[in-house]
């Protein structure tokens, strides 16, 4: 019989602040709430995207990034700590998370309850 080793549950890890006033202490306590959360879950981290930009849109650098993972099928969840993270816009949020959903991924955020799409 062959020995076939279960494949990892993978999740991306996205970290956003909007202010460089203290960015990396903020980035740090995101990523350390995610990376814990991943780590109980038996879950494992294929990337952490951090950065510092506005949240008004969801056309910046981190989010290309995640969108290049799930091109490449490369997780199966992206976690940040709120939605906001993602964008403060809601259409946006749909935007994406419709997107992931075509893809068998899902957008979540730890602190939040989910968003439904359907």
């Amino acid at each position: 019989m062959e020995d076939r080793k279960e494949k990892k549950y993978r999740v991306a890890i996205y970290c956003r602040v909007g202010n460089p006033d203290n960015a990396d202490m903020a980035l740090e306590i995101q990523k350390s709430m995610l990376r814990e959360y991943a780590a109980d879950k038996g879950y494992e981290v294929v990337s952490e995207i951090c950065e510092i930009a506005s949240g008004r849109s969801a056309d910046r650098d981190g989010i290309r990034e995640i969108l290049s993972l799930a091109g490449r099928k490369a997780m199966d969840e992206v976690l940040a700590v709120r939605y906001s993270r993602y964008s403060r816009n809601m259409e946006d949020i749909l935007h994406l998370k419709h997107r992931f959903e075509k893809q068998n991924i899902k957008l979540n955020a730890l602190m939040e309850i989910p968003v439904k799409t359907e």
